[in-house]
């Protein structure tokens, strides 16, 4: 008796986009994740960085198309504590209405 296979199914093939799709995003995350940390280490305490330089650092010449990836990490990072978004000195949340540039810090107890 033979074993039923997937193959020429079409949903197969969108089964194996998305998965690729998600390793990817998964490994560029990963990577954004670890640019922003380490530029925030590099910097004096207390000092912020603004996500465009993560997106040049890791997307010239192009860097524009990926400022929302970038932002989204930053976005990500700081609902699971690991960095403050802030304007000025007001820290912002993530997931509320906001509008002008931000600013990505290292939470208050790392910047001693």
């Amino acid at each position: 008796m033979r074993t039923p296979t997937c193959e020429g199914n079409p949903g197969n093939d969108l089964i194996k986009k998305k998965i690729l799709f998600n390793f990817i995003f998964s490994r560029m995350s990963a990577r954004i994740s670890q640019a922003i940390l380490d530029l925030l280490h590099q910097r004096a305490p207390g000092k912020s960085i603004c996500p465009s330089e993560i997106a040049r650092q890791l997307f010239s010449p192009d860097w524009r198309e990926h400022m929302e990836e970038v932002r989204q990490v930053a976005f990500d990072m700081t609902r699971a504590g690991e960095i403050r978004v802030t304007q000025g000195d007001d820290e912002i949340d993530p997931d509320g209405p906001m509008k002008g540039p931000i600013r990505l810090r290292l939470p208050k107890n790392e910047n001693a």
